[in-house]
This record gives structure tokens, C-alpha cells and sequence, in this order.
């Protein structure tokens, strides 16, 4: 998960495809009812939450208000070129140039107490994702990773 040149991105990166991704955002979250799944404590203090694949933020902002400002929200993207600009979000968000199929960089290694990652299916390399689920696992905290934690969510469609 090291920084990138992005070159490895396949959508353009112009103003309309960032619109696409709020439009996106938007219907899933309408679909879902929800974007932070509700079987994760919203009003739990000091969590941190990764959030891959970030591009404008529009997922984090949309949980900025719902969380408590003692949550650390990081939003990684292969490119920086849809971040928003760093003095519009508080103290509490930081924004970087990570690539997530890449060696997760020691100082994120299990750092998390949520790994978000949503639309992945498209770019997952030779059709097989399991750098990538490596990756993320490695980035949740060590007691997230106990075979007893790492169960999958019931999803149950609205």
C-alpha cells in the first residue's frame, strides 16, 4: 500500500466522474439505508476508521456528523487528484496517496477499528482479490483479527 503514481486507475479523472462517484454514493447509501453498516457502535469514542479507495471523501464526510470528534477518519486513494482540499475537513480527517494492492505500509498495520472499502470489484487485478483482503485485514487492530471477530456481516437487502 505504498504511495503511487496512479497510473494504474481506469476511470479519467475529470470533474464529472467525481460527480459519478457522489451520484453513486448516494444510491447506495438510499438503497442500503445506511453507510457505516449498524452493527458498528456509531457513538463509540476514539475509533479509527480507514476508508480505501476514498476518492472525494463523500463517505466520510457523510459520517463526520454522525460520529463522535474523537474518531480519526484516513481516507486512502491510489491518486490525490479528487481529494478535497485539506482545510475543509477538521483535525480529525487526513487524506493520502496509498495504493491498496501494494504492501501496507508498517505505521497502518493494524491501526483500524473499521476498514471500509466499497466498489472494488471493477479493479481487483487478475480476478483474484485476496492481496487486497490481506491487505485490509492486516490494517484492522490486532484484536479485530482474532478468528472469532473476523465473522461477515448479515446482509439483509432494505
Amino acid at each position: 500500500m505504498t504511495s503511487t503514481n496512479g497510473n494504474d486507475y481506469m476511470f479519467r479523472r475529470v470533474h464529472q466522474d467525481s460527480v459519478r462517484l457522489v451520484v453513486q454514493h448516494w444510491l447506495w447509501t438510499h438503497r442500503l439505508r445506511y453507510a457505516l453498516h449498524n452493527m458498528i457502535p456509531k457513538q463509540t469514542e476514539h475509533l479509527r476508521i480507514a476508508d480505501i479507495g476514498t476518492a472525494n471523501a463523500v463517505w466520510i464526510l457523510e459520517l463526520l456528523p454522525l460520529m463522535p470528534p474523537t474518531t480519526q477518519f484516513d481516507g486512502f486513494d491510489i491518486s490525490a487528484d479528487y481529494f478535497p482540499a485539506k482545510d475543509w475537513f477538521p483535525a480529525n480527517v487526513s487524506l493520502d496517496v496509498v495504493d491498496a494492492f501494494a504492501a501496507v505500509p508498517e505505521h497502518l498495520v493494524g491501526k483500524y477499528d473499521v476498514v471500509h472499502i466499497r466498489a472494488f470489484v471493477v479493479i481487483v487485478r487478475d480476478n483474484d482479490p485476496m492481496r487486497l483482503l490481506s491487505n485490509l485485514i492486516k490494517m484492522l487492530s490486532k484484536s479485530l483479527q482474532s478468528p472469532r471477530r473476523m465473522h461477515r456481516l448479515p446482509f439483509r437487502p432494505p
